[in-house]
């Protein structure tokens, strides 16, 4: 199977390309950073063509896209240096 189960974290949004370790979210964000030029970041992190068109392919599947972009938002939300009111 080109997609697995990440065994280390629950839940759509943390799925892996198998034999990689690499998450499908990852990817599809640095797709969507490149402005999808979809020759980039397979070339970046050495995926397969199967491989890659895997992770596209559960990125676009109805049942794991909210999923995924959710996955995303959250990432850059922990990355941002906030600030909070007191």
């Amino acid at each position: 199977m080109p997609i697995e189960r990440n065994p280390n974290k629950d839940g759509r949004a943390e799925a892996l390309i198998a034999g990689t370790g690499i998450e499908v979210w990852l990817i599809i964000d640095l797709l969507q950073h490149a402005d999808y030029d979809r020759s980039r970041v397979p070339e970046d992190y050495d995926l397969t063509a199967g491989q890659f068109a895997a992770a596209v392919a559960y990125y676009l599947d109805p049942a794991n896209k909210p999923y995924v972009d959710a996955r995303i938002l959250l990432h850059y939300d922990q990355t941002q240096n906030i600030e909070w009111d007191s």
